[in-house]
């Protein structure tokens, strides 16, 4: 009877039968060996494709400070608020104190005309009382490109035409004006602003 069996057995089997069970038998036990095999600390960086892991891979507290190269990340890396402040500088001088009062400007043009390549000095002062904040100036009401300015500047005061020391005041604006020869012979008026304020 046994023999029966086997000869019915033998009778059977094909060679695409067997060949079908030897690839069952290697796939699973493939599959079974690498997963019950795999070795502590054997996946590494070859083993992982590029960007494979990401932020939800990555378990929360699981980066410190050994894992981050020094100096690698910047500012914007981490949130407003966390990173500290950094020591407070000297404080700045204390600037002077006080209010002024209202605004003026004082005008002055030239009494005559500036002769063709004559050169002369303008001034114009604040009134008693008052400092200068500012100045200008105008070559000539129509034909300032007529002239040359070499000279724009504040002075001192009406009986001292010097510029003031650093630090020093001054209660007027003094120009020196060119007219460049070969310009109109007549009719150049130079004309010099100072800004005033009551202290």
């Amino acid at each position: 009877m046994r023999h029966s069996v086997m000869e019915r057995i033998r009778g059977r089997t094909t060679f695409a039968s067997v060949t079908s069970l030897i690839a069952i038998f290697v796939a699973l036990g493939g599959t079974g060996y690498a997963a019950i095999t795999l070795p502590n600390n054997s996946v590494g960086a070859k083993q992982i494709k590029k960007n494979g892991v990401g932020g939800a891979e990555i378990r929360k507290n699981a980066v410190r400070s050994g894992e981050v190269r020094n100096r690698a990340l910047r500012a914007v890396d981490f949130a407003v608020g966390q990173l500290p402040a950094g020591p407070r500088g000297v404080q700045g001088i204390q600037g002077a104190r006080g209010t002024f009062g209202d605004i003026t400007v004082q005008f002055e043009q030239a009494a005559a005309d500036l002769a063709d390549g004559a050169s002369m000095s303008y001034n114009a002062f604040c009134p008693e009382g008052q400092i200068g904040i500012a100045g200008g100036f105008r070559g000539d009401a129509t034909d300032s490109e007529a002239t040359n300015v070499g000279s724009s500047r504040p002075a001192m005061s009406s009986a001292n035409t010097e510029p003031p020391l650093d630090g020093g005041t001054f209660t007027g604006w003094r120009i020196t004006v060119v007219n460049l020869p070969g310009a109109p012979a007549a009719g150049i008026r130079p004309e010099v602003w100072v800004a005033c304020v009551t202290p």
